[in-house]
């Protein structure tokens, strides 16, 4: 049936065609042409629009080549020929894996050492004897009195050591039972 107003709908029906909601798709032209400003409730746009989307998706799908590539393994050597903990080896995969780069020594993942205990933790830019005006690098006119070494942070009844290397700008977070050489301040 036509319009009673004799108004065209056909705006009111691109807006509702427009919506694509959470489809991947975008409306970004609509025609609509009709021999008379035809009527039509919006439930039905709204209707044939979700059924257009519904199809072309089965449609999208249907056709879907799905594109595999086979890995090929390679042997190219790893730059490392020693592995510590820190490089998280923690099964037969990775392990096969670095060895067939050539790794020939490959410590276990830190959480698979039974009991740790003497191993470092971290190794971190972020400096505790920075933070206290203390290093003797960057801070060697206002150092003042020096740290007892070594540091310790504790936590409850977690304790760590910390170790500074204070060349490269590190800090190295180790177990409390772990043991080290202290090096000397030697930058004055």
């Amino acid at each position: 049936e036509q319009t009673k107003t004799g108004e065209s709908i056909e705006e009111n029906i691109k807006t509702q065609l427009a919506k694509t909601g959470f489809t991947p798709y975008t409306a970004n032209e609509i025609n609509i042409m009709f021999s008379q400003n035809w009527f039509l409730p919006i439930s039905k746009i709204n209707e044939m629009r979700r059924t257009v989307y519904d199809q072309l998706t089965q449609i999208r799908l249907a056709n879907y080549k799905r594109e595999e590539h086979q890995l090929v393994k390679t042997s190219h050597p790893y730059p490392e020929t020693k592995l510590d903990f820190m490089y998280n080896v923690s099964n037969k995969t990775a392990r096969k894996f670095y060895e067939r780069h050539g790794v020939t020594e490959i410590e276990k993942a830190f959480e698979l050492q039974w009991d740790p205990g003497k191993s470092r933790v971290m190794t971190t830019k972020y400096c505790i004897k920075y933070e206290l005006k203390k290093c003797p690098i960057h801070q060697k006119d206002i150092v003042g009195v020096k740290v007892k070494e070594p540091l310790v942070l504790k936590q409850g009844e977690l304790e760590y050591k910390l170790k500074f290397n204070c060349k490269p700008c590190e800090m190295e977070i180790w177990e409390k039972d772990a043991e080290f050489e202290i090096e000397e301040d030697h930058f004055h």
